[in-house]
């Protein structure tokens, strides 16, 4: 079974031992699901609709910043209907392979970026996660009009 999350031009599935916590900020509206475990998906809505590339870089740029020894795999793919980008990030945490999924796509109001993140043990499990919200993600294109 799963749960719901929607609010205006923003609807996804997720498990339902998980979690959501919304945040607005100046970028604009960032949804975090989680559960108990480390994995967790945070969908970012960001007004002015900065270009995917870039924001996926930034998304990368954090991981580096943080973890010296990591891959990067640039991803093709669709989401929400919509041709999207990604990164594949593999990187070592506490002596554990770790694995981050950035997708990123624009719509007629803002740009997504979704960041799944898990440890190695975990990824099975977290795939399937990650399929649901992002199979199940819809993303009206006037969700920052008026």
């Amino acid at each position: 079974m799963s749960r719901i999350y929607q609010t205006d031009g923003l609807r996804f599935r997720y498990p339902d031992e998980w979690r959501a916590q919304e945040e607005s900020g100046d970028e604009g509206l960032t949804v975090t699901v989680d559960g108990d475990g480390p994995a967790f998906c945070t969908i970012t809505l960001l007004e002015g609709r900065p270009p995917v590339d870039e924001v996926l870089d930034a998304g990368v740029d954090a991981y580096r910043e943080v973890y010296e020894d990591f891959d990067v795999e640039p991803v093709e793919c669709q989401v929400a209907g919509r041709a999207a980008r990604g990164r594949n990030v593999d990187f070592f945490c506490l002596e554990l392979v770790s694995s981050a999924w950035l997708r990123a796509f624009r719509t007629g109001a803002c740009t997504v970026l979704i960041v799944f993140q898990s440890e190695g043990h975990d990824a099975r499990d977290a795939q399937s996660v990650f399929e649901l919200i992002v199979d199940s993600l819809d993303c009206e294109s006037d969700v920052f009009a008026g």
